[in-house]
């Protein structure tokens, strides 16, 4: 990694950390540059502006999550159920689950609705989160010789593993990782118990 992309690497981490404190608005890139411990000139070499700033630290976090999704499944065994349930646990456990990068995600969320840019990272990170879930169920499903709509369960999975992560946010002391795994385990067995029924 040379000099230029350190100094990239350094402001995503920076962005990330100054918009989970501080919000989108308020994270100003002097802001961001301080907690980075660079000037705002570096900026003008890595950036064209904030936002593109914001859009780059959204990729990285959507190539970290499918990184550790794909290692997760990876330390698992051939089973079907037991990599279903890793590429739940990826997102319930370090480096994806923490404080800043979660809070990051939802003011992204937020700006999708009036920033194309954002709204094309997020897109394309949904697209194959979804993608990876259809497949685990449908190697589940074809296991089981059951039939089993799986772009709905894909769906139904990812969206509750949103939900999961927005109730963590806001109470974390009732929410603990075991716990919603257990929860998301249990949405997953549903769809098999109802699709053998």
């Amino acid at each position: 990694m040379d000099d230029l992309e350190k100094s990239k690497h350094l402001l995503i981490e920076s962005a990330i950390r100054c918009v989970a404190a501080h919000g989108y608005h308020k994270a100003s890139l002097r802001l961001i540059c301080d907690d980075a411990n660079l000037s705002l000139g570096m900026v003008r070499h890595c950036f064209n502006n904030k936002l593109e700033m914001m859009t780059a630290a959204y990729q990285y976090l959507s190539d970290e999550l499918l990184l550790e999704t794909n290692k997760t499944i990876a330390e698992f065994a051939e089973d079907p159920r037991s990599q279903l349930e890793a590429f739940i646990v990826s997102g319930f456990r370090k480096p994806v689950f923490e404080d800043d990068k979660i809070m990051f995600r939802f003011s992204m969320w937020a700006l999708t609705r009036t920033e194309p840019a954002i709204a094309v990272v997020h897109e394309k990170l949904y697209i194959r989160y979804r993608k990876s879930a259809k497949q685990l169920f449908s190697d589940l499903a074809a296991k089981n010789k059951i039939a089993l709509d799986t772009n709905v369960a894909a769906l139904a999975l990812t969206a509750y593993l949103d939900g999961l992560w927005l109730e963590w946010v806001v109470n974390p002391k009732k929410y603990n990782t075991k716990a919603m795994l257990a929860m998301c385990m249990d949405l997953v067995d549903s769809y098999i118990a109802g699709a053998k029924s």
